[in-house]
């Protein structure tokens, strides 16, 4: 599976950067306008690259910075976005920053960066803004518009994929301050949060689950669950937090608590084993088949029967 991708990207990247660069000598409608192309298809290729180049080992992340306008920031903006963003922390080594696309290095981590100037396709973003953790403050959360994004991919051979992805979200809310972005579309976590909200969490000291999982939320008669989007793209099961309509937002909060502590955690808690926020507190964790997907297995915590 792992080659299949790889060759994948090479295949369709090399498709849109030669297709680019041939509409620029004889225009065509069957392809991209030059710049698109040439973006899509050299970010493609760096990933194919990245992904032979790292082999099984790889850890990789991926996320898009929604633009109100098209334009990369400069890289003085984005320096004094990241002393902002991660307190004054060593800023990444840049290898390249052009019009188009951005290279650089934090802490062992390989970070390539194309502007595509046209919006998320399909209004994938849209749908997701519904799953952010910002649609359930008061008022909810709509997306705001965005005419661009940037497409942020980040590969390391050196860590596990929760360290990678860390280092990845400092970069990518750094990216979000300097450019002025509207939103940050996280498409493994299959949320889309606001910008300044994403910010404000990539601050803290703490994994930033709330940004690296969505949520989807069903009500059934006096009950409520919430159920994580995010946690399979760190190699962790779903998890599935039950509890009376009530206590609705402290069920919420729980889910992101214990969120947190399974991508530090780094493997699932096993059925019949117990969880919780203080000493006090405890919960058994269930393994049941997930609500969307019977198929796969997710943990679940039921909020009403305490241990």
């Amino acid at each position: 599976m792992h080659l299949l991708i790889t060759l994948g990207c090479a295949v369709v990247g090399a498709w849109f950067f030669l297709g680019g660069l041939a509409s620029f000598v004889v225009p065509s409608d069957a392809v991209p306008s030059l710049g698109t192309s040439t973006v899509i298809g050299g970010v493609l290729l760096v990933v194919a690259w990245m992904r032979w180049r790292g082999g099984r080992r790889t850890s990789t992340a991926l996320s898009f910075v929604l633009l109100p306008q098209a334009g990369l920031p400069s890289a003085e903006a984005f320096q004094r976005a990241w002393a902002e963003v991660t307190n004054g922390t060593a800023p990444p080594v840049v290898s390249t920053w052009g019009p188009e696309t951005i290279h650089l290095e934090t802490e062992g981590v390989d970070v390539a960066i194309g502007l595509l100037p046209t919006p998320v396709p399909g209004r994938e973003a849209e749908r997701a803004a519904a799953h952010s953790a910002c649609a359930f403050a008061v008022g909810g959360y709509e997306l705001a518009p965005h005419s661009a994004h940037l497409v942020v991919f980040s590969r390391s051979s050196r860590w596990n994929v929760v360290t990678c992805r860390l280092h990845h979200t400092r970069v990518v809310a750094a990216l979000a301050k300097a450019a002025a972005a509207v939103a940050v579309y996280e498409g493994a976590a299959g949320a889309t949060h606001d910008a300044a909200f994403y910010i404000e969490v990539a601050r803290s000291d703490d994994l930033p689950a709330w940004l690296w999982t969505g949520v989807r939320v069903m009500t059934t008669g006096a009950a409520v669950e919430f159920l994580t989007l995010g946690l399979e793209a760190l190699q962790l099961p779903e998890l599935l937090v039950s509890a009376p309509a009530n206590q609705r937002e402290d069920a919420l909060s729980f889910l992101f608590v214990v969120a947190g502590y399974l991508a530090h955690r780094g493997e699932a808690i096993a059925a019949g084993e117990t969880v919780g926020r203080s000493a006090t507190e405890s919960y058994v964790v269930a393994h049941v088949p997930s609500p969307l997907d019977p198929a796969k297995q997710v943990m679940r915590v039921d909020m009403a029967r305490s241990a």
